[in-house]
């Protein structure tokens, strides 16, 4: 008979007390002006820990898991569980999909079987602890370049978009300027304590908490949204006093948590019991090899050119790494005049030994191209982008396919499942944010465009939007239309009313407000051409 996962966790800890709970590793929490006087744990509970609470109680963790791994997207049509092989495989990571109610159940079983007062930290306990008492976005300093957040968290981080590259193919455009080895969630440890002797309070994953955010309309007694803090692989870091929220029966892979002892603090640390600690030191050492492996990867590689003659070769060059063993990949973005090819990112060619690739274009339209290289440890991050071609300058009356913008920010494009089709999304969220603090950052796109006078048009434009989003459409500094009042999360084609001038500056559709949404096409109709 095969054994539960949990029950197979349970025999590389101890086969001689399979229930008896772990008591966390705690450093003192201390501030008389707050009346905070207690103790924290030293590190998020671990698989290994909850694993002993579910074989003593047949605790259930309901199965609504949104997985994040190296082979799960998160999909809500499609959950998983706590127990997923791949999150459990090491015993040692935070254990995540518990959700708020599997943290407070983990919390009262063990209070119970200590005779002690385990819990949640609350949000004004936890935002103590991870400042360790200062006032920066993060202990050790603000850090607003990123750079050295790696050597004391495990956050989105170059590793992390090497890894989404190879698991998922997709690619961020930002993360943090450094390598901390990690991909997902990590043994626990792995980085820096802060001053107080806490590790992975701002990363690795985020950490639920028990103070309410808020509460229920028909029943007051009953939280319906917690605090959650930090920051977790998935997200840059924003800061210590930037808390989220998270819904009461939200369970994810990137939520976990730590525990708090309500009891006066103690001199110095309480550590794990002695086996415990001397098998958890024996998992960071082996993880710790895995991590070196991945913080060397390969720089982007400079110098690209492309040069493109009169039948549409293209031949891409770059300067090669000292790395004899680099290997090269080449990916191609292409604005199809005929709406044949997507303008996604897509790879052209692999494996390159030399520092050139010619490539056969299907047609005259404009084409971009990055390149990276890949060591052993996996891809390293893209090159600059070069272009080569023109963009079409469109007209009135010409439908504008939203993928032929000539510049951009905080766009991605979005492939159907029909042949050959395709939308612009604007981002409300370019720098991936946790929500609770998103930066104003409007997203834009601009297009060649030439009007020879100045008329009233109908816009017309096919999208989809948010609740409450406005859309701006200009041509240079000429406000052409302002767009609002859609029906929300509908496909739909609106016209209203809009006035161009003789320019031909370029047109630019906007958000005006933070909120996202998705363009598949615009069209200017002269009013003439409606009556005809």
């Amino acid at each position: 008979m095969t054994l539960p996962i949990h029950a197979l966790l349970l025999n590389t800890i101890s086969a001689s007390a399979q229930v008896a709970p772990i008591e966390p590793a705690l450093v003192p929490v201390v501030n008389k002006d707050q009346q905070i006087d207690l103790q924290m744990g030293k590190y998020e509970i671990t698989v290994a820990e909850f694993s002993r609470f579910v074989e003593a109680t047949d605790y259930q963790v309901p199965k609504k898991c949104m997985l994040f791994t190296s082979t799960r997207w998160p999909d809500p049509d499609s959950p998983g569980n706590w127990d997923n092989a791949e999150l459990t495989q090491n015993p040692y990571r935070p254990v995540v999909c518990v959700g708020i109610p599997g943290a407070m159940a983990y919390a009262q079983w063990l209070s119970e079987q200590t005779g002690k007062p385990y819990r949640l930290p609350t949000l004004q306990e936890w935002q103590l602890a991870a400042s360790a008492q200062t006032t920066s976005r993060s202990p050790f300093g603000e850090d607003w370049q990123q750079t050295q957040i790696c050597k004391y968290e495990n956050t989105e981080d170059l590793a992390n978009l090497a890894g989404m590259q190879i698991d998922h193919q997709h690619r961020y455009s930002t993360s943090a300027n450094c390598n901390d080895g990690a991909v997902y969630h990590t043994v626990i440890g792995m980085y820096r304590p802060n001053p107080l002797g806490l590790h992975d309070m701002m990363g690795n994953v985020k950490e639920l908490l028990q103070s309410c955010q808020r509460w229920d309309d028909k029943n007051p007694k009953q939280c319906t949204h917690y605090d959650v803090a930090g920051e977790g692989w998935h997200w840059q870091t924003r800061g210590v006093f930037n808390a989220d929220t998270i819904a009461a029966d939200f369970y994810g892979s990137i939520e976990g948590f730590r525990l708090v002892l309500e009891q006066p603090a103690k001199e110095g640390e309480t550590p794990y019991n002695s086996v415990f600690a001397r098998e958890l030191a024996d998992a960071q050492r082996q993880q710790r090899l895995v991590h070196q492996q991945l913080g060397q990867l390969p720089p982007a590689p400079a110098g690209v050119r492309a040069v493109r003659n009169q039948n549409n070769q293209v031949t891409i060059s770059w300067q090669g790494l000292a790395n004899q063993s680099a290997r090269y990949s080449v990916y191609r973005s292409y604005v199809d005049p005929n709406g044949q090819l997507s303008r996604k990112q897509t790879l052209v060619a692999k494996d390159l030994t030399t520092e050139q690739f010619t490539d056969q274009l299907p047609g005259a339209g404009q084409a971009s191209y990055t390149v990276a290289a890949t060591t052993s440890p996996g891809q390293g991050p893209f090159s600059i982008s070069v272009e080569t071609g023109h963009h079409v300058i469109f007209k009135p009356g010409q439908r504008i396919e939203a993928e032929h913008y000539v510049t951009q920010e905080q766009v991605y494009l979005i492939d159907h499942k029909e042949k050959n089709q395709q939308s612009l999304a604007f981002n409300d969220n370019p720098y991936h944010y946790p929500t609770g603090d998103k930066p104003l950052l409007p997203a834009w796109s601009s297009y060649q465009f030439k009007s020879p006078k100045q008329q009233d048009v109908e816009l017309q434009m096919r999208l989809r939007a948010d609740e409450g989003t406005q859309i701006e459409i200009w041509q240079g500094h000429h406000l052409v239309a302002r767009i609002a009042d859609m029906v929300p999360d509908t496909l739909d084609i609106i016209k209203v009313p809009a006035k161009l001038i003789a320019s031909d500056a370029p047109i630019e559709v906007r958000a005006g407000t933070q909120t996202w949404f998705m363009v598949d096409w615009l069209q200017f109709n002269p009013l003439a051409s409606l009556k005809q």
